[in-house]
């Protein structure tokens, strides 16, 4: 029984990075042609399916903005300044 679930996550796992890689927009996804990644996926189990999770969670991370970069809406000058001007017009109006 538990080398049917251990096949099912094998078949699971190379299903969805198989998807992955036809569905990449490159055609040559992190260095390796794309027929090239399929064939590897198919035929070994489990090392080149967690290789490419791994190579797109770095691209993914490499892609998007760190939380530590961004300023928070009383950080930024532009924000303060427009801020700033509704309170000013508000105590004109008032």
């Amino acid at each position: 029984m538990r080398y049917l679930v251990l096949l099912l996550a094998e078949i699971a796992l190379t299903t969805y990075c198989v998807v992955g890689v036809l569905r990449h927009p490159d055609d040559n996804p992190h260095g390796l042609n794309r027929t090239l990644w399929v064939l590897v996926l198919l035929l070994l189990p489990y090392v080149p399916e967690l290789a490419w999770l791994y190579l797109q969670w770095r691209a993914a991370e490499a892609n998007t903005p760190h939380l530590r970069n961004r300023r928070a809406p009383d950080d930024d000058p532009d924000y303060l300044r427009w801020l700033n001007e509704q309170q000013r017009r508000r105590r004109e109006e008032g």
